[in-house]
């Protein structure tokens, strides 16, 4: 092969995983973000939080978390955030989240404008809550994870379609996928694993996107123990 050739050969592989990349990323931008369409509650006893959740005062959360109605504390672009981040980050940390691959930044990134948004101080143990419960899943599936969606303030929950009392306008829902998008299936098995082991006692909700193959995952804490999307036939298929 000529030099010329190679390198022809090299720019279009290049510009081929440039195109795969952007698809992909394109696609978990456009799924549907809200947490509706709610399944029943399932029969099943309360199990005990788990021993990694702190059980400090300033960071216990009741369950179920009574609806706080106030909005985002600030929105703005990054730099306009930043004190706000690492306050945020201090709270987080402060309440059992260790933040190692996830960022404040991704945690209150508004996709689609581009902006942040703050949540209310006072649902920053909320956030908390469902930071270390994500974080677990993480540790235990060992590759990296795109957050699609995580707060989210009124006007951003009704631009992207949320429902009304969208666990993500209490700062403790998130959506995810694996990051390598044929993996989110076994992302999601071990999500459903660890549903089935603390959901109850940590009034988790959980939606899984897709079956058998899972395209998005959500999961939420403090409102109820329930499913919804296509989870249901993942938990039948068990």
């Amino acid at each position: 092969m000529t030099t010329r050739s190679t390198l022809l050969w090299a720019a279009g592989g290049l510009a081929v995983g440039t195109a795969v990349a952007y698809a992909t990323t394109s696609w978990l931008r456009s799924r549907p973000l809200d947490d509706g369409r709610l399944m029943k509650p399932l029969d099943t006893k309360p199990t005990k939080p788990p021993a990694s959740v702190t059980t400090d005062e300033q960071c216990n959360v009741s369950l179920p978390a009574p609806w706080v109605d106030e909005d985002a504390l600030d929105r703005g672009s990054r730099a306009e955030m930043e004190s706000l981040h690492v306050e945020l980050a201090d709270a987080l940390r402060g309440c059992g989240a260790k933040l190692r691959h996830v960022t404040v930044q991704e945690l209150t990134y508004l996709r689609q404008a581009n902006e942040y948004a703050i949540p209310p101080r006072k649902l920053w143990r909320r956030m908390a809550k469902t930071v270390v419960l994500w974080e677990g899943i993480r540790e235990e599936f060992g590759r990296p994870i795109v957050i699609n969606s995580a707060y989210r303030d009124r006007t951003y929950n009704r631009v992207v379609g949320g429902q009304d009392k969208s666990q993500h306008l209490q700062a403790s829902a998130l959506d995810f996928a694996a990051q390598q998008s044929s993996l989110t299936t076994t992302l999601a098995k071990i999500v459903l694993t660890r549903f089935r082991r603390v959901g109850a006692g940590e009034a988790m909700g959980l939606g899984i996107a897709g079956f058998p193959q899972a395209s998005y995952i959500h999961v939420d804490t403090g409102a109820s123990y329930r499913v919804f999307y296509e989870t249901r036939k993942w938990l039948d298929a068990r």
